[in-house]
């Protein structure tokens, strides 16, 4: 669904562009790449948390499913924040206020 939503903006945008002149696609596409690229990293942890820990009942799936999500959760702002995403700089800098109090 996030793909599907990626899809129509970028040609929104491309189509709302040729009618009313640039939106700065050149920035928006940059944008989109490091996002889809943080987005993988999901993806990766989830294929290896599927290989590495066995689900056999449910106790294991739901133990998976928590790994998975709490790596997944790390590495997406992870790879987000070496890539210098300003959205997830400002995630970061908002959970590592609370963690403070």
């Amino acid at each position: 669904t996030s793909f599907a939503a990626y899809l129509n903006l970028s040609v929104l945008l491309v189509l709302y562009s040729k009618n009313h002149g640039s939106l700065f696609l050149g920035d928006l596409l940059l944008f989109f790449v490091k996002c889809c690229a943080a987005a993988a990293s999901i993806v990766g942890v989830c294929m290896v948390v599927n290989r590495v820990l066995p689900a056999e009942n449910f106790a294991q799936r739901s133990l998976a499913l928590v790994v998975a999500m709490t790596f997944s959760m790390i590495g997406y702002f992870g790879v987000a924040a070496l890539l210098r995403l300003e959205e997830a700089q400002y995630v970061l800098a908002k959970f590592s206020k609370k963690l403070k109090r």
